[in-house]
């Protein structure tokens, strides 16, 4: 693939590279020297993708719909976290579950088509209702750090941070169960 062939960047991310702006996706194109126009004309969209545990099957989708809409040919689809670093590595529930990881993708139309792909094979679903089994509580635009002096870290309040992620393990585990079996292992039948 070229470099003036790469039509987007959609990165699946949870721990962008700043909190609100630039996408990290920017910060991607910019270190591998890609151009700011592809070569359909169109800019290169550059896009950051946060839907938890599902961003990666939605940025899927999102690069998918770009190639088979004919808007770009080709781009690069990218998945990476950090969670160490909003992972509280005292709390086990949590942080045995969760580690860093990056991987990318070349996604290029061809003139077969994408028949080998199926987005409905992806869940790129949510609930909403559950949005409180997985959570960090601060550091939003909810709730924003606050401008204040430091308190001195001590393991109790690193342990209670609201900055970390917090999880209801057993209510996740019940709720991924639910949706394994009445929606995604029948869609994938």
């Amino acid at each position: 693939l070229r470099p003036e062939s790469v039509g987007f960047i959609v990165l699946a991310t949870v721990t962008p590279a700043h909190p609100t702006s630039p996408p990290t996706a920017a910060i991607v194109q910019h270190r591998l020297g890609l151009q700011l126009e592809g070569e359909s004309g169109f800019p290169c969209l550059l896009v950051d993708v946060s839907s938890a545990c599902t961003s990666f099957a939605s940025a899927l989708q999102i690069a998918y719909g770009l190639i088979s809409s004919g808007v770009h040919t080709a781009g690069l689809l990218i998945g990476a976290d950090v969670m160490s670093r909003w992972t509280n590595q005292h709390d086990r529930a949590v942080s045995i579950l969760l580690g860093d990881a990056a991987a990318a993708w070349v996604l290029e139309r061809t003139s077969e088509g994408a028949s080998w792909f199926k987005p409905e094979w992806f869940y790129a679903g949510g609930d909403g209702s559950q949005a409180d089994l997985i959570k960090v509580p601060s550091g939003g635009g909810r709730a924003p750090f606050p401008i204040v002096e430091p308190l001195p870290l001590s393991a109790e309040l690193i342990c209670r941070s609201p900055y970390h992620l917090q999880m209801d393990g057993p209510k996740v585990l019940q709720q991924i169960t639910r949706l394994l079996t009445e929606q995604v292992i029948p869609a994938a039948l």
